[in-house]
């Protein structure tokens, strides 16, 4: 209970007390007393969870050397990878670019001798009938294994939907794991002497939208 004094005590002392008030004996205040209701405890409701919801796509691919880098590194070859196929939104183009170093050997899809790749970084693009959806993969180890003789490879990436534009909406939550196999006719795969190919991929993982 809250209590609220107001005017004058004439010639008294008010001492305010532990837990109350006390006035000098005899004394008559001019007391007006109003009486809060005890408030009831707000309720806090907990935040709301962001849904994850599901994606997927797959498609086909070409890709070609490019001149692009992350890091500036001389050591490592940049890839510009277009693609074609249906998603979770529809169908659609798209880009891709990565930069990719040699990180020792590997056994190829075909059991050739290969050679191992860390991606640095990439970036993606695709391109529906009104939206642009924009997806990143960090650097991570391991993620290629291309034959050193056939061109032969298998990849493997993880990364995230990031943003949207247009009438698709796509806020940057999630995972998705992406993987392509496919031929690189030229070999080896490297800065000094480029790559050219093709294959198939497909990807799956989660997206949020709020």
């Amino acid at each position: 209970m809250n209590v609220s004094y107001k005017g004058l005590v004439s010639g008294l002392a008010l001492t305010i007390l532990s837990g109350g008030l006390a006035f000098a004996a005899g004394a008559t205040p001019d007391v007006t007393a109003t009486t809060a209701a005890t408030a009831s405890p707000a309720v806090v409701k907990p935040a709301a969870s962001v849904a994850q919801l599901k994606y997927s796509n797959s498609g086909i691919e070409s890709f070609v050397s490019a001149y692009f880098s992350y890091d500036d590194d001389p050591d490592s070859i940049a890839v510009q990878v277009n693609t074609k196929g249906t998603d979770t939104f529809g169908a659609f183009t798209g880009l891709c670019v990565g930069e990719y170093v040699a990180d020792g050997d590997c056994t190829a899809p075909d059991k050739t001798d290969g050679t191992e790749f860390d991606l640095v970084s990439a970036d993606c693009v695709n391109l529906y009938v009104k939206s642009l959806v924009f997806s990143h993969y960090p650097s991570q180890n391991g993620v290629e294994c291309s034959s050193n003789t056939t061109g032969s490879f298998t990849q493997t990436v993880t990364g995230a939907l990031t943003s949207a534009q247009g009438i698709l909406k796509v806020t940057g939550g999630g995972s998705i794991t992406g993987t392509a196999t496919g031929i690189a006719p030229t070999t080896p795969e490297g800065a000094l002497f480029g790559t050219f190919g093709g294959g198939m991929f497909s990807v799956k993982g989660t997206y949020t939208n709020k």
